[in-house]
């Protein structure tokens, strides 16, 4: 496109050499061809980029469910009292699965210790039947598992409101009809009700769970974490924060490196080609850090925006990349070239692209939220980037290319092309038109 759209089709709305076009070409011939412009334009970048490293450095990984409340929802409002005023967290149990509690008595009593000692936990709501069927640790118990475990059956008579938190080998002892039942088989699983006070991020949120773990494990002497844990269908959100920055990284490293084999299918030229996928590294890691200087944190949202952009960020530059190959003449020239034919066009992409998604600026939704933020921040980085820094870093180390190295492959295309075959066009007009560096425009 040339010059702005325009809604009057009039001769002067659509100029031979278009508005942006121009633009750029002044642009091109300060920042690109003249040696203070280069050093100004890399300083700038330079700065962009370490400040983008500084806060990629700062970045964290969090993730709250009630994110997902908009702002103004009563259950918002809801949340933010009861951490003033009460600091109510989230309910949970410690399960135990298949441990004799008999044989692991030693255990038991350390796990109730190991409860009250933690500061997350709300004592008040601890439900602790083995604490209050052994309120004193030291005292005798039976010598015999099964006078043991009929114990504890008579004393579930005194305490009915721990029968649920106790399950039977024998399943007749589970159900209302409990004549037939032997309490002398053992305990087959328990649980212990406990509630967490209201944790502050996500991170803290996951650490402090598996933190638990760690601790349940070593008391029993079980590595394979199934026997005596801590759950709570809450937790199955708070693992995100445990995985998600090994995750993000991986897939990042796995995108990148198809990204980069199809830009050297596309721009065969192993200097340009690595140009551009540097570019592209340094635009990833320059939005994940001013995600951090703008309010956003890694998490699932984040991650599949951050993933989108790496395959967004590579339009740009690739397209500058490719009419800069295709050019001839000294460096400086090819790279201002790339700007005026091409960067009209970049330069539409990223304008439409942010009236795209500016309406979603006003939304009250985390998910769009940090999906206009995101997507903000990688049409202004990568699309200038393409636009600006490129074309400066391909006139210092792009190189020069000659008309004769361009005329054969452009020849042979057009042989090729029935569409640029014109009828009652001589053989030396379509020559000359091969040769002409404007070829195609």
């Amino acid at each position: 496109p040339k010059g702005w759209c325009c809604c009057l089709c009039v001769p002067q709305c659509n100029p031979a050499d278009g508005l942006v076009s121009r633009a750029l070409g002044k642009v091109g011939d300060v920042a690109v061809k003249t040696l203070p412009g280069k050093m100004a334009s890399l300083l700038v970048w330079l700065i962009i980029f370490c400040v983008g490293v500084a806060g990629c450095a700062m970045m964290t990984k969090d993730f709250k469910l009630e994110w997902f409340f908009p702002e103004n929802s009563y259950s918002k409002d809801f949340i933010g009292l009861n951490d003033k005023y009460f600091s109510q967290g989230t309910d949970f149990y410690f399960y135990l699965g298949g441990v004799d509690v008999f044989a692991k008595k030693d255990q038991m009593d350390q796990l109730t210790s190991y409860i009250h000692k933690q500061s997350v936990i709300k004592t008040s709501s601890i439900q602790n039947w083995w604490e209050n069927f052994r309120p004193d640790a030291t005292a005798s118990v039976p010598t015999t598992a099964s006078a043991f475990y009929t114990d504890i059956y008579s004393w579930l008579n005194s305490a009915p409101q721990y029968r649920s938190s106790i399950i039977w080998v024998d399943t007749s002892c589970n159900s209302e009809n409990r004549a037939s039942c032997d309490p002398t088989r053992g305990i087959a699983h328990s649980k212990i009700a406990s509630t967490l006070k209201r944790l502050g991020s996500g991170t803290e949120r996951f650490e402090t769970v598996n933190g638990m773990r760690k601790d349940l494990n070593t008391i029993f002497g079980d590595d394979s974490g199934k026997t005596v844990f801590p759950f709570s269908n809450n937790f199955l959100y708070w693992e995100e924060n445990g995985v998600i920055d090994s995750e993000l990284t991986r897939n990042l490293v796995i995108a990148a490196g198809v990204v980069f084999m199809i830009i050297c299918m596309l721009i065969p030229r192993p200097r340009i080609a690595l140009i551009v996928s540097l570019g592209i590294c340094m635009s990833i890691i320059e939005i994940v850090g001013y995600m951090h200087w703008w309010g956003l944190t890694i998490n699932g949202t984040t991650t599949i925006n951050i993933l989108i952009c790496l395959g967004l960020s590579v339009d740009y530059s690739a397209h500058i990349a490719h009419i800069f190959k295709e050019s001839v003449g000294v460096a400086n020239d090819r790279a201002v070239a790339a700007m005026t034919r091409i960067g009209p066009s970049v330069f539409h992409a990223i304008f439409s692209t942010l009236l795209a998604v500016i309406v979603l600026a006003a939304s009250n939704s985390y998910v769009f939220v940090s999906f206009f933020k995101i997507l903000f921040l990688v049409t202004l980085v990568a699309g200038f980037k393409g636009l600006w820094l490129l074309p400066v870093v391909l006139s210092l180390l792009g190189g020069d290319q000659e008309e004769s190295a361009v005329i054969p492959h452009r020849q042979e295309v057009k042989a090729q092309d029935p569409e640029v075959v014109k009828p009652g066009v001589s053989n030396e007009a379509r020559l000359a038109e091969a040769v002409n560096p404007a070829w195609g425009s």
